[in-house]
């Protein structure tokens, strides 16, 4: 028997009552419903100060960057700010690095 797929998604809004966050619970609902195991990344609950290149490890980027490396699929929500995605977001990319995962914008 193959092990179930799992899903990260990634909230990048800080607001407490998050339309984006909301949207993510659906997705994560229905990968669910399809078999698969979920896991929300809600950047509000990491410490995750910007993104220092010459710093190794900064709060908890480890645990971060791992449950992004263990996921089968990543779905990023974020909400647009001036025209672009948040800075939480970026800065959660920004620790990633390109070459972890492909991501699908929500």
């Amino acid at each position: 028997m193959t092990p179930s797929p799992s899903v990260v998604a990634v909230s990048g809004s800080l607001r407490e009552e998050s339309y984006t966050r909301t949207a993510l619970k659906y997705v994560l609902r229905a990968a669910e419903e399809a078999g698969a195991e979920t896991t929300l990344l809600d950047l509000r609950e990491y410490d995750l100060p910007v993104y220092a290149p010459d710093i190794d490890e900064q709060g908890d980027s480890e645990a971060v960057t791992r449950l992004v490396r263990e996921g089968d699929a990543v779905v990023l929500g974020t909400p647009v700010y001036h025209g672009s995605y948040s800075g939480a977001l970026k800065n959660f990319h920004d620790y990633c690095g390109a070459q972890n995962r492909r991501f699908l914008a929500c």
